[in-house]
């Protein structure tokens, strides 16, 4: 009974590392080149499997698209919430909840400019999922920042809107080049977003 356990969970690891193998190849396909123009071909080479293998996982093109997005909308996710708990007080959790925000949309901005591009291969269940993420990213901010509020560092407003603001203007990181000639850092980026928010533009 054990061995039959041991072969079992091999075989379970190997079909997820598999899984995970043709994921995080559909996701640099579709990055580059968005839903229309990327073949399941370059998505199986990409992986260093046969495209036939492609199918054992994912039914079409469109499920493995999906699949995709949600993946990395998890994983996002669980990493933004584990650094919004690290930190000593509101201001060093913001700042390290924000600073992975910016850090991952700079450095996926691919993944990102995806979500914007084919938005329209998107069907109401992953619509739907997609703003439950970004509810649940912005409820983060929203308890932080209750934080902040509690502690008397800021002032006792409803949250909801200061976070909505913070996420957003996150996105800034996938524009960078517009904010001046030679861009902006994402930690000078961080920094001045929560100086805006926080402090105001008022002297």
């Amino acid at each position: 009974m054990e061995e039959i356990s041991i072969k079992y969970d091999s075989a379970f690891k190997k079909k997820k590392g598999r899984y995970e193998e043709i994921i995080i190849a559909a996701g640099k396909i579709f990055s580059s080149k968005g839903f229309h123009r990327a073949r399941v071909e370059e998505i199986a080479k990409e992986a260093g499997i046969g495209k036939g293998t492609v199918y054992e996982y994912f039914k079409s093109k469109r499920h493995l698209f999906v699949e995709v997005i949600k993946y990395f909308t998890t994983k996002f996710l669980k990493e933004f919430k584990e650094a919004a708990c690290s930190g000593k007080d509101y201001r060093e959790k913001l700042e390290n909840a924000l600073g992975l925000l910016i850090d991952i949309l700079h450095e996926s901005s691919g993944f990102f400019e995806l979500l914007v591009r084919d938005r329209w291969e998107m069907d109401e269940r992953l619509y739907q999922w997609m703003v439950k993420v970004r509810g649940e990213a912005s409820k983060v901010i929203e308890d932080i920042l209750a934080e902040g509020i509690k502690a008397g560092k800021i002032k006792d407003i409803n949250p909801r809107i200061p976070a909505m603001i913070l996420i957003e203007s996150s996105r800034l990181a996938l524009f960078s080049g517009d904010l001046g000639n030679e861009g902006m850092s994402p930690g000078g980026l961080k920094r001045a977003i929560i100086d805006v928010v926080l402090n105001g533009i008022l002297r």
